[in-house]
Parts: structure tokens; C-alpha cells; sequence
């Protein structure tokens, strides 16, 4: 019996395997960018942010999407990095949950994200969707813009 209870204990402990992390921070971020014209197309950007991993993929529908090709980075976040997302989520105040979403079907550009941040224990959903000159002038736009800009410039330095 007590063989049995110690083979069970060490069967809970493999040393070959490291715990994993808790993440401090997870980011899901799912835009699209596109225009309804003659000539139909658009984007699609999914980040991802689990602790310190980041994933960005980018792909491309519609009109000369063939052209194009898809986008895939996966790689490690610095400390300082991660402390400038944080103090952007803070300081733009991205951990309340909100939206902004206006007609997407009219002829020209148009833009639709939705954005998770969690940080620690506290968490939010941002949804903005919207003809392209509309939602750019919405304050949670510019503020979840640059959030954006902080991402691409880690992700294409």
C-alpha cells in the first residue's frame, strides 16, 4: 500500500517537465480591415499574447490577396516590453469593457476588432466596428490604436 501511494506521488512529479507559467498578461486581438468597392478585400490580424509568447498572423482576402502572402511571427516578449504593453493598457484605461460599432456595409474602407486583455486578476472586452472615417474618431479607437502601434512596432521593429 505504501508502495502504491508513493508511486502515485511521483507519478504527480516529473522532473523532465517544468511547471507551466501563470501568465500575467493574455492578450486576443482579432481585427479585420477591408473595403467594399469594386475591387473587394481585406485583412485579417490575429494577436496573441500569453505571458511572455507572442503569435501575430496576418492574411489577406478578396482582390489580388494571391499576391500577398500571409504573415506569421511567433516570439518571445522582453520584460521591457511587456511592462510598456501593461503601462499602455493602464494609462489608456483598456481594462474596462466597451464597444463602438456603426454600419460596416456602406461602399469603402471599414474596420472590426475585438480586443481581450487580461492582466493579473482584472480583465475587459473591447468591440469597435465601424466605417473606417467613423470609428477613427472615436476616442476608444485611438486609444486601442495605440495599443496596436505599440504591437507592430515589437513585431516589426
Amino acid at each position: 500500500m505504501i508502495n502504491l501511494i508513493a508511486l502515485a506521488l511521483l507519478s504527480l512529479h516529473s522532473p523532465g517537465v517544468a511547471p507551466a507559467a501563470d501568465p500575467q498578461m493574455h492578450l486576443s486581438i482579432f481585427l479585420v480591415r477591408g473595403e467594399h468597392s469594386r475591387d473587394t478585400n481585406s485583412s485579417t490580424t490575429t494577436i496573441t499574447v500569453d505571458g511572455t509568447n507572442l503569435v501575430y498572423d496576418e492574411s489577406y482576402t478578396g482582390f489580388r490577396a494571391g499576391s500577398r502572402k500571409p504573415v506569421h511571427i511567433e516570439r518571445e516578449l522582453r520584460p521591457e516590453e511587456l511592462a510598456r504593453l501593461e503601462a499602455i493598457i493602464d494609462r489608456n484605461k483598456l481594462l474596462k469593457s466597451r464597444s463602438v460599432k456603426y454600419d460596416t456595409g456602406q461602399r469603402g474602407s471599414y474596420f472590426m476588432g475585438s480586443i481581450d486583455i487580461k492582466v493579473r486578476s482584472k480583465s475587459s472586452s473591447i468591440r469597435l466596428a465601424g466605417m473606417t472615417n467613423l470609428i477613427e474618431e472615436e476616442e476608444l479607437y485611438k486609444k486601442v490604436r495605440v495599443l496596436l502601434d505599440a504591437i507592430q512596432n515589437i513585431v516589426e521593429p
